[in-house]
């Protein structure tokens, strides 16, 4: 058992794993997760210049800025912190690092699932709300946009019990994209960004010629009452059900890809 998995060895290589990710990718990370102070300096500074006063930036401003960012980071963080392990000299000196390959996917896991996420969103959301107690006509947090009722991005709560926040669908949305890009950056040796859209693209192809395809020749009507059911309680328990499963299960499979990728990878 401790060949695959031992508390003191995971514990030293997740602190490692962790210092190297500051060391490489710390900087960009800060301007990422700061973005809000950087735009609110841009803003005012080019206000100022261009003489209208301390101009600050608009709602409609930040948080179009916030998506576009939280992208950035999706698409950079997997290859710049992991991309390396495919590179001859660089990934074999990992294999060669004291720890199982269990005990490096799982550092990896939980960096991407639960730390990136978690920084960055108090740094993000932090920072953002920090300008707006700052006055001179910021308005707002974003937050308060993204997670209050009514907002756009809200779904229906996870028990079923009315209209909930967006927290929940917006962390399954970065993880699942998180652990698709880190499936590349593990898989492809080069262009691995590029590569991993490519194949998104023709996964999504397949998918929705699959779905045409049933939807032409089967009986929509049978699928819909078995699935959903007829009321509009249950067609929303459901949807909510089927949603559920299968963000999690392409998590499953995502990090089940990246394990046996790291577990045969030879150099």
């Amino acid at each position: 058992m401790k060949n695959v998995f031992d508390f003191s060895r995971f514990g030293k290589y997740f602190a490692y794993d962790l210092k190297r990710i500051r060391s490489s990718y710390g900087l960009t990370f800060l301007i990422l997760a700061l973005m809000p102070v950087v735009l609110y300096v841009i803003s005012v500074v080019s206000g100022l210049i261009n003489g209208n006063g301390w101009a600050v930036p608009s709602s409609q401003m930040r948080l179009p800025v916030f998506f576009l960012t939280t992208g950035a980071l999706l698409l950079s963080y997997p290859a710049s912190c992991y991309g390396f392990i495919t590179e001859k000299k660089a990934g074999s000196s990992w294999l060669m690092l004291p720890a199982s390959s269990f005990e490096k996917f799982l550092s990896m896991l939980v960096i991407t699932m639960v730390v990136l996420p978690v920084i960055y969103s108090l740094l993000y959301f932090g920072s953002d709300a920090l300008l707006g107690l700052a006055g001179h006509g910021y308005g707002p947090g974003i937050a308060s946009s993204l997670f209050q009722e009514g907002s756009g991005v809200n779904v229906v709560s996870v028990n079923g019990t009315g209209t909930g926040n967006g927290i929940y669908p917006l962390y399954l949305a970065f993880i699942n994209t998180a652990l698709t890009f880190l499936l590349g950056a593990v898989l492809f040796r080069k262009n691995k960004v590029v590569k991993t859209i490519l194949c998104i693209f023709a996964l999504s192809f397949i998918l929705a010629t699959v779905l045409v395809f049933l939807g032409r020749n089967t009986d929509l009507e049978w699928w819909r009452d078995s699935l959903l059911g007829v009321d509009e309680d249950t067609v929303i328990h459901r949807i909510k059900v089927l949603a559920n499963v299968g963000s999690w299960t392409v998590v499953v499979l995502l990090g089940l890809g990246t394990f046996f990728r790291i577990k045969t990878l030879k150099h």
